[in-house]
């Protein structure tokens, strides 16, 4: 902050910036200050940048489901520092396909998905193991993240 006398002016410029990532948020916030210093010359710039984004996790994350044992349904929580196409599916204990929570792209940020316990078809899945795996291609093409978690349905 920072004071202006009565009658006194002062010529002040801001920019709200975005991005995809915590580093591309820097970048846009310093092409916007190289923006108001050309076109105003002496102003406040300031000599820090916060992470004010606490919605925008700092990496990938695929957290233990809850609850867990469950039934009839259980929620997954996963976590995107960057926008990702994401594939969240659940697999039987042969390998098998059962269901798919999501495969879309989405925007950094954190992620609760239910699953009601029931396959593909909407039947019912039975008692036992289960396992559910995210894979998230970053869009701007980095390395994917992929990981998988152990739960059990029980009835």
């Amino acid at each position: 902050p920072y004071s202006v006398a009565a009658g006194a002016t002062k010529r002040v410029g801001f920019a709200m910036v975005g991005g995809t990532s915590l580093q591309n948020c820097v970048n846009a916030a310093r092409t916007a200050q190289r923006f108001w210093v050309q076109r105003l010359g002496n102003i406040l710039i300031p000599t820090s940048v916060k992470d004010v984004a606490a919605g925008i996790p700092e990496s990938f994350d695929l957290a233990q489901n809850y609850p867990n044992p469950f039934n009839p349904s259980t929620t997954i929580r996963y976590a995107l520092p960057e926008a990702a196409k994401v594939n969240l599916s659940i697999y039987n204990v042969l390998g098998q396909r059962v269901a798919e929570l999501t495969n879309e792209v989405q925007s950094a940020g954190f992620y609760n998905a239910l699953w009601n316990g029931r396959n593909r078809t909407g039947a019912q899945v039975a008692t036992g193991v289960y396992f559910y795996r995210i894979e998230a291609k970053p869009v701007d093409g980095s390395e994917p993240f992929m990981s998988i978690k152990k739960m059990l349905m029980l009835k």
